[in-house]
């Protein structure tokens, strides 16, 4: 009966439903004529099973890697989404099988922070570590890298978090996470290249055109149904979200371009209108069907298609150190290529406007994944490497996670109980495959403290 409550319990935390759900479940159960107890069936109860749960996965998965010695690398964030201090979240990275594999990266904890200096980021990381059994003398030997995002709190030279774990393992490798620094770099193009800020600003015209009026968003879809054409959403480029987010704007205005230009032309000549308004899309038509508009649309989207495409590759879980370069180097291969053979949109589009000659051949790059048999003796080091985190983008799915977490339903979450669903909710198995007599122990023998007042 205990094991029916604990899987129970599970499931309503695997489907993001509120403690008190507990209760109507049980009553449910009972009615479908299966023996659920008398004991056990409060939220509270839920919310301490859940919590035990959560403990003995984390307990289970911290002692596997300190008895076994494996390496592991940490990866921290912090947000604010969750209070009103700033929350550090902690994520491990190790291998559980043999190289090659796939990596293993769980959340560990959740960490509010009474201020945001990176003494104090350190110590509460080192704090959060020896909870769950992780000494220094573990950590001097197994703790081989430390990722972050940019943030000078975290990659300060002199007293940064990153350097003063440094001071205390002098063999952790600092990682800047690679998705941040790509970030960086386009923000560096677009202070340096000239044009690029007026692409922006144009863009920027068209997301406000169409998402602060109902009636312009309106015409557009009707238009589009009339040309047979889906139309994509147009979100802001180049703002501080991933650049993969700019990728699928610019395409959505690539693959839009027919119905804009037909929405722009039809409200420039709209009586309806005001003459301030048929001036302005008179504008953006005359803009749109320039062919420098076309021109820095089409190399725009090739360029995005490239930077988005990267930046969504070194996301990927299982992406190791020499996978991750290889792939930026090709990127920066593909990038310096364009400067005299245009992409392939630009490309296309120039054949259009008749302004380009047959490109006879294809740019191609075969990237060595470095799949070749790898000889025993080496496979540790293969595995050591593959172990460093190449970006923090794990850190920001659980944040994202916690968004699903912190919902109306479920406002007033301790972060203690906080992590413990979070940590659930990404790493604990399928409701198929959990083993409920792991969520029910601890009561076996502390009953009359819980569940009794429902019955």
């Amino acid at each position: 009966m205990k094991s029916k409550i604990s899987l129970t319990v599970y499931k309503i935390v695997k489907t993001q439903r509120p403690f008190v759900d507990l209760p109507n479940e049980v009553d449910l159960q009972v009615l479908n004529g299966i023996n659920m107890g008398n004991i056990l069936h409060s939220d509270k109860t839920c919310s301490a099973i859940a919590l035990h749960i959560a403990s003995v996965m984390k307990k289970t998965i911290c002692q596997n890697i300190i008895s076994t010695k494996k390496k592991i690398s940490i990866l921290i964030d912090e947000s604010t989404m969750f209070s009103k201090l700033t929350t550090l979240v902690v994520v491990k990275r190790t291998f559980f099988e043999d190289y090659p594999g796939d990596p293993y990266t769980f959340n560990l904890y959740l960490i509010e922070l009474p201020n945001t200096s990176a003494e104090t980021i350190t110590k509460s990381l080192l704090d959060c570590l020896q909870n769950y059994g992780f000494e220094k003398t573990f950590l001097d030997e197994c703790l081989i890298a430390f990722a972050c995002d940019g943030a000078s709190v975290m990659i300060g030279k002199n007293s940064g978090a990153a350097m003063r774990l440094k001071m205390a393992f002098p063999k952790l490798i600092f990682w800047h996470c690679s998705n941040h620094r790509l970030e960086l770099a386009v923000g560096d193009v677009i202070n340096e290249v000239f044009g690029i800020n007026h692409f922006k600003i144009f863009m920027d015209k068209l997301y406000a055109l169409y998402h602060q009026s109902p009636k312009n968003s309106n015409e557009l879809r009707k238009i589009a149904s009339s040309l047979e054409i889906q139309i994509l959403k147009i979100g802001r480029i180049l703002s501080v979200r991933w650049v993969a987010s700019s990728k699928r704007t610019v395409n959505a205005v690539l693959n839009n371009y027919s119905v804009l230009c037909k929405h722009f032309s039809l409200a420039s000549m709209d009586s309806t209108r005001d003459s301030g308004e048929k001036s302005k899309y008179s504008g953006l038509y005359k803009m749109m069907t320039s062919l420098q508009f076309v021109i820095n649309l089409n190399a725009m989207s090739d360029a995005l298609d490239e930077v988005g495409s990267l930046s969504e590759y070194l996301k990927r879980r299982d992406i190791t150190l020499i996978e991750a370069d290889k792939s930026i180097r090709t990127t920066i291969r593909v990038l310096d290529s364009m400067a005299t053979d245009p992409g392939p949109k630009l490309t296309k589009a120039m054949f259009r406007l008749n302004e380009h000659d047959i490109i006879e051949s294809l740019r191609i790059f075969k990237i060595d994944l470095g799949q070749g048999v790898i000889p025993n003796n080496l496979k540790p080091l293969f595995k050591a490497i593959a172990t460093i985190p190449i970006s923090t983008s794990e850190c920001e799915q659980n944040f994202s996670a916690l968004n699903e977490i912190i919902s109306t339903l479920r406002t007033s979450l301790s972060i203690e109980t906080t992590a413990a669903l979070l940590f659930i909710n990404c790493v604990g198995p399928p409701l198929s495959e959990f083993n409920p007599q792991n969520g029910i122990e601890v009561y076996t023998t502390n009953v009359d403290d819980v569940g009794r007042e429902r019955f």
